[in-house]
């Protein structure tokens, strides 16, 4: 069957709006930085390095598994790379997301699921990259004290 191509005379195009009234600014919705990420990041960062420094120290002599960490490294590097560089460039043009200062932070948040309180939902964010970091610790112990020779 043939499809027949639409003629761009039927696409209206929007006309230009005119300037915003500071009134209507005021309305928009507004997002606010609740600083979670500023405290769970360096945490999560953190166990992640630590990780991947106990598999790095762990595999030092074994080409291949030390290949298959660096790649890790790599990955590790654009899985928190990409979204820093998002985050500056939301706060450089998007006019919505104000940081709010540390004594007007709530100690009830919110998140996707509802509320809870500030700790838990940063305990939520780092539990995971903590435990990795464990244990990838007890790997590298049980690897060192069953290597033979």
């Amino acid at each position: 069957m043939q499809q027949r191509l639409e003629s761009p005379q039927q696409f209206q195009i929007a006309s230009k709006s005119a300037p915003s009234d500071p009134a209507q600014d005021e309305a928009k919705p507004v997002e606010y930085d609740d600083g979670l990420l500023a405290t769970g990041l360096p945490i999560m960062i953190s166990a992640i390095g630590v990780a991947l420094a106990v598999a790095v120290a762990t595999f030092f002599t074994n080409g291949e598994a030390l290949f298959a960490v660096v790649i890790s490294i790599a990955y590790a590097a654009v899985f928190f790379g990409v979204p820093a560089i998002m985050a500056r460039l939301r706060s450089r043009h998007d006019t919505r997301w104000k940081p709010l200062p540390p004594h007007a932070r709530d100690h009830i948040v919110s998140i996707y699921t509802g509320f809870m309180k500030r700790h838990e939902a940063i305990l939520q964010m780092v539990i995971v990259p903590v435990g990795v970091a464990f244990a990838f610790a007890g790997f590298s112990l049980i690897w060192v004290l069953v290597r033979p020779g």
